[in-house]
């Protein structure tokens, strides 16, 4: 996956993609906001309260993890002592 910064001007995130957002302008409560997102297809989501990010000039896809970090998820518990067994460095 390419980790690098997309003018919004020139191409959008994939509907319901979660990336990296960034609004200079300020009009976010903050100047030089990033943020991790949620992109509806319109809007750029963020935060428990669901937010809409304004202002937002660039994005970015979230890189690959590193090769050497083992990547575990649990998706219930059932399945948490395959896990543990398969994934004995991650902690839980």
């Amino acid at each position: 996956m390419d980790a690098r910064w997309t003018e919004v001007s020139l191409a959008l995130p994939r509907t319901n993609q979660t990336v990296i957002a960034w609004a200079k302008d300020g009009e976010n409560q903050v100047e030089n906001l990033m943020q991790e997102t949620f992109f509806t297809g319109r809007d750029f989501i963020y935060g428990y309260h669901n937010n809409s990010m304004r202002g937002v000039t660039h994005w970015m896809a979230f890189p690959e993890p590193p090769d050497d970090i083992p990547v575990c998820t649990c998706l219930n518990s059932d399945e948490r002592e395959a896990c543990k067994t398969i994934c004995s460095e991650v902690p839980f």
